[in-house]
C-alpha cells in the first residue's frame, strides 16, 4: 500500500491492524494523521513500513537546494564529516 495523499485519508487503526496481521504485506507513507509521527505510532516501529518526509509541493529554488544539499551530504558521509540538517526525534523536525 502507497499512500501519498492527506493523513486523514488512511483509517490509521485499521491500517496498523491490517499490517500487523498480514492482510497487508506493507506500507510507504509519506504521511500520517498526526505529523511528526508520534513516537508512540506504532507504524514507527514495524518492519514492513517505510515512513518518507512529506514535502507536498516545492518551487524550482526549493528543488536545488535539496539538490545540493543532498550532494553535499553525498560528499560528506564517505569522510566521516557531519551532515547538516539532520532529523532531531526530540524536536519532531
Amino acid at each position: 500500500m502507497v499512500s501519498i495523499a492527506r493523513g486523514a485519508v488512511i483509517d490509521e487503526p485499521a491500517l496498523i491492524a491490517a499490517l500487523a496481521d498480514g492482510h497487508i504485506g506493507g506500507a510507504c507513507l509519506e504521511v500520517a494523521s498526526v505529523e511528526p509521527l508520534p513516537q508512540e505510532s506504532p507504524l514507527g516501529d514495524m518492519q514492513n513500513v517505510i515512513i518518507s518526509p512529506h514535502s507536498a509541493s516545492t518551487v524550482d529554488s526549493e528543488n536545488a537546494a535539496l539538490t545540493d544539499l543532498f550532494c553535499e551530504h553525498l560528499r560528506r558521509w564517505p569522510d566521516g564529516r557531519p551532515l547538516r540538517n539532520l532529523y532531531s526525534r526530540e524536536k519532531g523536525y
